[in-house]
């Protein structure tokens, strides 16, 4: 899906990202770098990430969103947003 579709869950996403695990700094890989091989999350970070998405878009996510292939890159994660809202 293109960038300008899923811009209004990126863009929280990534500024939770770069506050809460790169302390200010800006993020420095691609919408398809994984963010657990590049150090950036670990498995503690992924259970931040699924707290953040379900308060922030205001979502309940199912055992079934819990894969690691929805919370490993920021366009994973884009798509389960845009899935979770009925996109």
């Amino acid at each position: 899906m293109p960038d300008n579709q899923w811009s209004q869950y990126r863009q929280p996403m990534v500024e939770y990202i770069e506050q809460e695990f790169l302390f200010g700094d800006k993020l420095s890989i691609s919408d398809e770098d994984s963010l657990r091989t590049s150090g950036i999350v670990d498995s503690t970070g992924v259970m931040n990430l699924i707290a953040f998405v379900e308060s922030h878009f205001n979502l309940v996510l199912d055992d079934d969103d819990l894969v690691s292939k929805n919370f490993d890159t920021i366009n994973g994660l884009c798509n389960l947003v845009h899935r979770k809202l009925g996109g």
